[in-house]
């Protein structure tokens, strides 16, 4: 979490979901507003694999052109324990 506030200034907290929280926040050197989800600790393995399986294809689906329906993933950052 470090690591984001670094590059970000994160303000109030946008939602809250299964696995974290997603709140707003602003880049220190663009200036854009982005959300960021903050993923709490998984209980096993089978939810770690689920979620991220979850990342990557909202990744892909990122890629698409004139995708309305899905945010843009600019990063992931995964920190071990």
């Amino acid at each position: 979490w470090r690591l984001v506030l670094q590059h970000y200034d994160v303000f109030g907290k946008l939602g809250e979901g299964s696995y974290g929280q997603v709140r707003l926040a602003k880049c220190k050197v663009t200036g854009e507003q982005v959300a960021i989800k903050y993923i709490n600790d998984f209980e096993n393995e089978y939810e770690y694999v689920k979620v991220i399986r979850e990342i990557q294809i909202l990744g892909q689906l990122t890629l698409m052109k004139n995708n309305f329906y899905t945010t843009k993933l600019l990063d992931l950052l995964v920190v071990n324990k």
